[in-house]
């Protein structure tokens, strides 16, 4: 009888120390599950300001666009099936290409799409999605933007960053103009 008094004191200890533990992490849990529910409307989101006056030009004759960007960048292009693709590094940095999987370290990717159908590519997006960039039909969405330079044959560009949130995208999209 002894025996099961020792073991019954104990599981009561037991309960009472494991309640008052489980009450006080819960607690915490609780209080950083609401931090983190807090509505989007209430964070601030907007770009840190950003110096643009000694950026560079980067100039496409061939599609008809300009745009600037960041001084400390350099840009390489590269072939590929679809044509020319134009990567943006930061000075200093070796290149690493994004390629299938393997995600490269590149600022900004540009490419133009060719015969592909604009109303195509909007399908999976939402109309927030669809606005005017420089004058043109867009699609912008959190990574990118596909801008309608010709509707026929169509010519598309592509532009989107590579990493997220990438400030300097929004203020390159800013500074996006065409010629023809």
């Amino acid at each position: 009888m002894p025996i099961v008094l020792v073991f019954v004191g104990l599981l009561v200890v037991g309960l009472v120390v494991g309640a008052f533990w489980f009450g006080k992490n819960y607690s915490s849990v609780t209080s950083s599950q609401q931090l983190s529910t807090t509505p989007t409307s209430q964070i601030n989101t907007s770009p840190p300001a950003i110096e643009m006056t000694n950026w560079q030009v980067y100039e496409d004759r061939t599609n008809g666009f300009t745009f600037k960007y960041p001084n400390d960048w350099f840009f390489k292009n590269f072939s590929n099936e679809g044509g020319v693709s134009t990567s943006f590094f930061k000075n200093g940095e070796t290149e690493r290409r994004t390629f299938m999987m393997a995600k490269g370290n590149e600022q900004i990717i540009l490419s133009i799409i060719k015969d592909q159908s604009f109303n195509e590519l909007k399908k999976p997006f939402t109309d927030s999605t669809f606005k005017m960039i420089a004058g043109k039909q867009s699609i912008k969405y959190a990574t990118g933007a596909y801008i309608l330079i010709q509707p026929s044959p169509s010519r598309i560009l592509s532009i989107y960053s590579s990493k997220y949130p990438n400030p300097n995208l929004d203020a390159i999209l800013s500074t996006l103009t065409f010629t023809n």
